[in-house]
C-alpha cells in the first residue's frame, strides 16, 4: 500500500501499518517493553507473537493527537519506530488541516461601518 513516485527513494504509505509484516488491518498503538523501550504499531499477528513485551495496547482508531501525545508523555517514550513516526505526521498533517479550515471560517474581512447619523453641521440636525 504504498503511494509514491517511482525515482523517491523513500516510499511513503498513505495508511498506517504494522511495523512488522506491513498489514494494514486491526492495527494498535503498543508500548513495547524489551531490552529497547519505544511505540510501535502492530497487528493483531504481531501483538500475538510480541504478547509478552507488550505492556500498553490502544486501537489506533481510538488514538487522536492528544491521546497520541499523552500516551507518549505519560508512559515516558521516547523512541518510535517508523509506523509511529510515519503515524505521528499523518496525525499532525490531519491536525494542520482542520486548524487552517477553521482558521479560514474565522477570518473575517475588515467592514467599516457607516455612520449612523449624519454629522454636517448644519442647523436643522443642532440643538442649539
Amino acid at each position: 500500500m504504498s503511494f509514491d513516485f517511482s525515482n523517491d527513494p523513500e516510499p511513503e504509505s498513505l495508511f498506517p501499518s504494522c511495523a512488522v509484516c506491513t498489514s494494514p488491518f486491526d492495527l494498535h498503538l503498543v508500548e513495547i517493553k524489551n531490552g529497547d523501550y519505544f511505540a510501535s504499531i502492530l497487528c493483531p499477528n504481531c501483538r500475538r507473537e510480541k504478547h509478552f513485551e507488550i505492556d500498553s495496547s490502544i486501537p489506533l482508531p481510538l488514538v487522536t493527537r492528544g491521546i497520541f501525545n499523552r500516551f507518549l508523555t505519560i508512559k515516558g517514550i521516547e523512541k518510535k519506530d517508523s509506523s509511529v513516526l510515519g503515524y505521528q505526521e499523518l496525525l499532525n498533517a490531519e491536525f494542520q488541516t482542520k486548524w487552517d479550515a477553521m482558521a479560514k471560517r474565522t477570518k473575517r474581512k475588515s467592514i467599516r461601518q457607516e455612520n449612523l447619523f449624519d454629522l454636517k453641521e448644519d442647523k436643522q440636525n443642532s440643538l442649539m
